[in-house]
């Protein structure tokens, strides 16, 4: 995924900061089980996940955190680190099989200097698809889709974004939970996919028209005010998904970052000169 879903900073408690960035760290770790450069894949999105069904769980039991010295960042002293889950090594695979796969559509969108990046990624990516292969059928197939659609020069707008919905939606279902939470976390799911495609796709509207390659704005010819209601009616409806949910733990952090976060991504997409997104790495 591409590191749009995130909390605003503004409304983030310390304590939320804290866990928050126990999750970051411990799912960082998490994708070290897939080879050490696998980390690379680490993004606030697949973090959000994390948290998401890590809070559908009923242990009684507080989320268990160690605290552990960053290698990437040593001077920063030990930071929390949340301990390994299943929640934590499901989202740590599919967060190297969506970087493997975008790495690869990068390649066959004509980026020859992303192919030297594909070894160090590959095999830590056919590990997580012979641990979770129904994951890794729903990622290959949604993303084949997309791929398809983008090489079509398909001016049906809803194309590309309501399939990246489905996949994450699909995503999710193949995670095991209470079949009472599976409709609304597959809507939240499929919500914030369409929301991350088209945040993806404004960000990237200029470069896409430079090189040559498809970008539903500019297929279109949409402006910055489409856009935005795109972006409100996805955040509303994400919105609506979350509030149906029994959400057992983590809940302030959560709801920090569907109500406030995604807003605050979407004001900082649409009008980057605020720079109020966090960057990767800032946690």
């Amino acid at each position: 995924m591409f590191g749009y879903i995130s909390p605003c900073m503004s409304r983030l408690s310390l304590s939320d900061a804290e866990i928050y960035q126990g999750f970051y760290c411990g799912l960082c770790r998490a994708m070290g089980r897939y080879g050490f450069t696998s980390r690379a894949a680490l993004t606030y999105d697949c973090t959000f996940l994390t948290v998401l069904l890590t809070s559908l769980s009923k242990s009684e039991a507080g989320i268990p955190f160690t605290r552990k010295v960053c290698i990437a960042h040593p001077m920063r002293g030990s930071v929390p680190s949340v301990n390994m889950s299943p929640e934590l090594d499901f989202c740590a695979a599919v967060g190297v099989m969506l970087c493997d796969f975008k790495i690869r559509d990068d390649i066959r969108d004509g980026d020859g200097i992303r192919r030297a990046l594909l070894p160090f990624v590959s095999g830590g990516a056919k590990k997580a698809s012979s641990r979770y292969p129904e994951a890794a059928s729903v990622i290959s197939c949604g993303m084949e889709d997309i791929y398809n659609i983008e090489s079509a020069d398909s001016d049906r707008f809803d194309d590309a974004p309501s399939r990246f919905g489905q996949m994450l939606s699909d995503l999710v279902g193949t995670y095991p939970m209470e079949s009472s939470a599976l409709p609304a976390m597959c809507e939240l799911a499929r919500a914030v996919g369409s929301f991350i495609y088209i945040c993806d796709a404004w960000d990237d509207r200029t470069n896409d028209e430079r090189k040559g390659l498809y970008n539903v704005f500019n297929r279109c010819g949409r402006d910055g005010e489409f856009a935005g209601a795109l972006l409100d009616m996805y955040i509303t409806n994400a919105e609506l998904a979350y509030d149906l949910i029994d959400v057992r733990r983590c809940g302030t952090l959560l709801d920090n970052i569907v109500h406030f976060g995604l807003r605050t991504t979407a004001n900082a997409v649409l009008h980057p000169s605020d720079k109020k997104r966090p960057r990767e790495g800032s946690f």
